[in-house]
């Protein structure tokens, strides 16, 4: 029987803690998460929520003259149809049903990029069934609405398939799971001191980023080494924790997928060739430095988002390097001076290989978000 560890929302010990700047100390300890979690959580929400945005971009029609371009063959009209993988998900203790679970195979490790995802949803008996799913490694993703996505194996899959039965428990705390690598910059030099931060994904993605219950951190040695250890089996992002004047921002971030017992090694660096210019357009004055967010736009096969960045704009103009050619959506997120936050308008892009796009985000400028607010207060 295969017990599985489902997040919930309760204080994980990080595998250690990077210096923290007193206003931070300050947000944690008081029991909230910052002003920018939540904007850009709200983003990614936004971006998942968009099925239109994902059908449009998972493949673009060529356009008047242009070739169409030619089409490998597909892999699978001559591999193996691979196995059926049958089960059941249910409650830990009381083994009452899950129904409306979705579960999906996949590969363990720490991207999705490329893999076709097998698909199920159990029924009112908690019951699954998914066929030709890939021989080899298999982890099964379990997401249950308003849980965090769970992860089941990983276990080898033969010809024969096999049957799982999946229960739901409360988070665990601590696991046997490992993340290790290294912080590059685009010349691949290890970056020394800087902070690491591992952080649960969500299936609803209200939690994608910045989730201060569950959350991971540590620091990077002198050759920019890092090691995560005692992890539970799930579905993380890993990132760079950056800060610049007090604003934070997670760059280079992928998505991992952990399973019990495994051990992941990833260099997190710039993959890319592309560049990306901005300016922040607003009616007044803006904040010195402003965070800024990139997304890589979800594909039909991809539950989460894969991959994003993370940068600044400092007076009104920022530039991004390395950046892997694709689709992406691009925000800009103010802090205001009570503390909360703004937005801008969600400007979405296709950065082409070795290439230099640009992009121009309206934002709402912080002194008009407060006097709205004011003015609201005051019944005005």
């Amino acid at each position: 029987m295969n017990r599985m560890n489902q997040p919930a929302h309760q204080n994980g010990r990080p595998a250690s803690r990077a210096p923290r700047s007193p206003r931070l100390e300050a947000t944690l300890a008081s029991g909230r998460s910052p002003a920018r979690a939540f904007l850009v959580l709200g983003f990614a929400a936004l971006i998942a929520g968009s099925a239109g945005l994902r059908g449009a971009l998972a493949s673009r029609p060529a356009s008047a003259g242009e070739a169409e371009p030619a089409r490998a063959q597909d892999p699978s009209s001559t591999a193996p149809q691979g196995a059926l993988v049958r089960g059941r998900v249910v409650e830990a203790g009381s083994a009452a049903p899950c129904a409306g679970t979705r579960v999906r195979s996949a590969r363990p490790g720490a991207q999705l990029v490329g893999q076709k995802l097998g698909e199920a949803v159990t029924g009112a008996d908690g019951r699954f069934e998914l066929a030709g799913v890939a021989l080899g490694a298999t982890v099964l993703l379990v997401e249950l609405p308003g849980r965090a996505i769970a992860v089941d194996g990983p276990f080898e899959l033969t010809g024969a398939g096999t049957e799982r039965t999946i229960e739901l428990a409360e988070a665990a705390t601590k696991g046997d799971g490992r993340i290790h690598g290294r912080l590059l910059d685009v010349a691949g030099r290890g970056l020394a001191r800087e902070t690491i931060a591992l952080w649960v994904a969500h299936a609803d993605q209200r939690s994608t980023l910045l989730d201060n219950a569950r959350t991971w951190m540590t620091t990077t040695d002198g050759l920019g080494a890092f090691d995560l250890t005692g992890l539970p089996a799930g579905i993380y992002h890993l990132g760079w924790m950056r800060e610049l004047a007090e604003i934070r921002t997670r760059d280079l971030w992928q998505l991992v997928i952990l399973g019990n017992g495994s051990v992941e090694a990833i260099d997190l660096a710039p993959r890319g060739a592309a560049t990306l210019h901005g300016q922040l357009e607003a009616r007044g004055k803006l904040p010195d430095v402003v965070e800024i967010v990139i997304l890589e736009s979800l594909t039909p096969d991809s539950p989460l988002p894969r991959r994003g960045r993370g940068g600044f704009a400092v007076n009104g103009a920022f530039e991004l390097t390395g950046i892997e050619a694709g689709f992406y959506s691009v925000g800009a997120f103010p802090v205001l001076p009570d503390g909360t936050g703004s937005s801008s308008l969600i400007s979405r892009v296709e950065i082409r290989a070795a290439s230099a796009a640009e992009v121009s985000l309206a934002v709402p400028a912080p002194h008009q978000e407060t006097d709205r607010k004011d003015a609201k207060r005051e019944g005005r």
